[in-house]
């Protein structure tokens, strides 16, 4: 083909290319590791005050990720000795706080026969109002779900479920609840629980075994209140009437 035909084939070697473009890289490399290493930093005098090393800016930075974590978990080693005081403290403080409660509910005649889970019935004294609104949205939230598969197992209706965990747990803030997953404190109580779901399935169980008028209700809130109200499940008189005031207040079906 002549020289200058429009259909000449260029050929690139593209070995080559590359071997020479590899040496010059090399050479840049060198060339600026060289100048690197005969070049000596001054810090600024201002940085120089304070007398940084690679040392401190490494703990600086450590800190500095630590304390922008949102959870901060510290684990402290106290020993055997240590240990064993701080068990025996504690359970004398248990043990003495227990014990002045007792006295002062005897005393004040407001000690819950039924024992609802820290829930002291103090005769007329208790209102809706007392709930902190955030907490039981909260607890709705969280629960709502474990409600509905309870009652198509159980046909416990929803919103009667919900306003008794609600009411017995005081939202899921109750310390019994908090520390034993324990949200129906005298219906169920074999202490801790791995977790509130095993808790509100053993009050459903409950509740089938011992109070049959309180199942298979599931779409009559009406009457499932009425049975509540008629039924010994607490002894607080008012009992259904507590759970009727959450149901409307915060619109439960």
């Amino acid at each position: 083909m002549q020289p200058g035909s429009p259909n000449r084939v260029v050929s690139i070697n593209w070995k080559l290319l590359f071997s020479r473009l590899r040496k010059r890289v090399g050479l840049l490399f060198n060339s600026a590791r060289h100048k690197a290493s005969q070049t000596e930093y001054t810090p600024p005098s201002w940085l120089s005050s304070f007398r940084l090393t690679w040392f401190r800016l490494g703990l600086m930075g450590l800190l500095l990720y630590v304390f922008t974590q949102k959870q901060i978990d510290f684990n402290i080693s106290v020993g055997k000795e240590g240990l064993r005081t701080g068990q025996a403290i504690v359970a004398r403080t248990t043990s003495l706080g227990a014990s002045d409660n007792a006295t002062e509910s005897h005393q004040m005649g407001l000690l819950s026969v039924s024992g609802e889970n820290t829930v002291a019935s103090r005769g007329q004294d208790w209102h809706v109002d007392q709930l902190n609104p955030l907490d039981v949205q909260a607890y709705i939230n969280r629960f709502e779900r474990v409600a509905l598969t309870e009652a198509d197992k159980y046909g416990i209706p929803v919103a009667g479920k919900l306003a008794m965990g609600i009411y017995e747990s005081k939202a899921g803030k109750s310390p019994v609840s908090i520390e034993n997953n324990n949200h129906f404190g005298h219906a169920t109580p074999n202490g801790y629980y791995p977790n509130a779901w095993t808790n509100w399935r053993a009050h459903s169980e409950f509740l089938n075994s011992e109070f049959p008028e309180l199942t298979n209700t599931a779409f009559d809130l009406d009457r499932w209140l009425v049975n509540l109200d008629r039924s010994s499940y607490s002894s607080t008189p008012d009992y259904a009437d507590r759970l009727r005031a959450i149901i409307e207040k915060f619109g439960l079906k």
